[in-house]
Formats: C-alpha cells, structure tokens, sequence
C-alpha cells in the first residue's frame, strides 16, 4: 500500500524532500506551494490534506500560522505533521512544536526534521542527517522508514522542545560564525567561538526546557557547523554582510528570533557574551568589528 505524501511548500528544502522521496516507488508525493510557478500542476489542498499520511511543512516560520489557518481543518487527526522550519511564532512567542500543538491538538502526531540538511547538497544526493524529534519514537521511526533506502539518514530524539529550541538558536549563533567570516577571523578564534556558542547553547536550552545532550547532537553542534560556514546558509549570508555593516538589506530566521529569545533568556542573558554581543550588532546597530573585538580580548583576560 502507498504511502500519501503532502509536501506544503517548494523551495529549497521542499524540493530537496521530494528528490529524495520521489525515487521511492511505494510512496506518492502531492506538491504544494502559494507561488503557482513553482508547482505547475497542483491539486488543491482539500483533495490532497486529507489524504495524507505524512505533510510535511517546509515554509518558513512566519508562513506557519496562515497556511495552518487554511489547513488544519482539513488534516487527519492521523496524519503526522512534520516541521521542517526553525523559529519562533512572533505573536505568542511559542516554538513551533507548541504552535503546532496548540493549533492541532495534543493528540495530533507532530515531529520536527532538523539536522546537518543543506537542500543544495540532499538535492544532489550527497547525503546529510536528520533528527526527527516526536514525543513517540514510534512516530520518529515511522518518519525515519520515508528515508530508508535514500541519501538521508535519520535518527531518533523524544525531547521535542530540546530539538525545537536548538534548532532556533543555531540560527541565531550561525550568525555569528558568519560575522567571524566576514571579519577573517582565523580558525583559532572560530574554534573559541564555537566552543562558547554551544556554552550558550546549553544554558539557553536548558532554561527553556529541553535536555542539554541535544545541543551537542546533530541537531545543534553538527547543524550550527553545517550552517554557520556554509555559502549557501542564508544566515550565514547575513552575518558577513553585518560583519560589513549593522544595516543589513537581508533578514533571516535568526534574525527574526534574536530579540525574542534574548527576552527569553532573562537574567541568563548577562552571562550569554556572543548573543549579547549579537543583539547590539543587528539590534541596536554598533559596528561588528568593534563589538567581537572587544568580546574576544575581555574574554581572554578574565
């Protein structure tokens, strides 16, 4: 029996899931994207959403709460719904596992897909890792059987919220790589950086919920290494053009989680360097040359 297949959303990661679906001859794939030219022969959604076994979201956090307007109604209480999007919902400031349980039900299966999985490189099949977080590992597996047999490895985490906090603040510290880019900092300051981002890591994850072990797992130390020196990462982009200017044309996700989770931070913020030292590049606009300079050499003289 096919496996029904709804992929909401076909940019980069939609396109780089159904090439790897697509060579799969038990599944079925239903494409759908708000931009018609890039989904020349779409069913409509009240045909395909109820039917489908698997939908998996891969729009951008901001794009989440109209698309689940439209939907939700329409989704089979059976139906395991998959995030692939890291972020926050800027009205209630909830994780996107909370939103999504909040908008579907507590009993609605929900997982989130985050890892080391640049769609440039899954595309080509070149292989990458994915973390599919549930409350259920039976869900997790269930999820992880789409993927046999393709260039996607899969493994396997219950701490939800951990994986969903991780993969917002690898955005934001990917950021902060690609400022030490765009500043040349050599390898011996961006291995300090490293090291003190999943410091920060930790402490942040940690006091929203989630289990410390995440941050070193794919989903926080092997994707914040994959995005935050990656061409193609577009927060990487972001932060060598705030290395040149704190006026950046482009935003982000992590862009958009910053001031947001340094509110959630607290009183944790203070002992939190690099996320600081972030917020007064991209926030409150100072030069970033000037600001990770002075991070750097107070550090190495505490």
């Amino acid at each position: 029996m096919k496996q029904k297949v709804v992929i909401i959303g076909h940019g980069a990661i939609g396109g780089a899931i159904k090439s790897l679906l697509k060579i799969k001859p038990n599944i079925t794939i239903n494409l759908w994207d708000i931009d018609g030219r890039r989904v020349k022969k779409k069913l409509p959604l009240i045909k395909t959403v109820p039917q489908a076994d698997f939908l998996f979201l891969c729009i951008p956090s901001r794009s989440v709460p109209p698309v689940l307007d439209t939907i939700a109604p329409m989704i089979n209480k059976k139906t395991v719904v998959i995030a692939v999007a890291k972020g926050i919902e800027r009205q209630s400031k909830k994780f996107i596992d909370q939103f999504l349980a909040s908008r579907l039900g507590q009993k609605q299966p929900i997982a989130l897909l985050y890892g080391p999985m640049l769609a440039t490189e899954l595309k080509r099949h070149q292989g990458g890792v994915g973390v599919v977080a549930a409350k259920k590992i039976t869900t997790g597996r269930r999820i992880g059987g789409l993927f046999s047999q393709t260039t996607l490895a899969t493994e396997y985490s219950t701490d939800l919220r951990g994986v969903a906090v991780v993969g917002v603040l690898k955005n934001i510290y990917a950021l902060i790589l690609g400022i030490a880019d765009g500043l040349n900092w050599g390898k011996n300051k961006k291995g300090w950086l490293i090291t003190q981002s999943i410091r920060e890591m930790t402490r942040l994850v940690k006091k929203l919920g989630g289990k410390e072990q995440t941050v070193l797992g794919f989903a926080g130390l092997g994707d914040l290494i994959t995005t935050g020196f990656s061409t193609d990462s577009r927060n990487s982009q972001v932060g060598r053009l705030l290395a040149e200017s704190p006026y950046c044309p482009l935003s982000c996700e992590g862009c958009i989680s910053l001031p947001i989770i340094v509110k959630l931070a607290g009183r944790e913020r203070k002992k939190l360097i690099l996320l600081k030292a972030l917020f007064e590049v991209s926030e409150s606009k100072h030069q970033a040359s000037v600001v990770f300079k002075k991070v750097f050499n107070q550090t190495n003289h505490q």
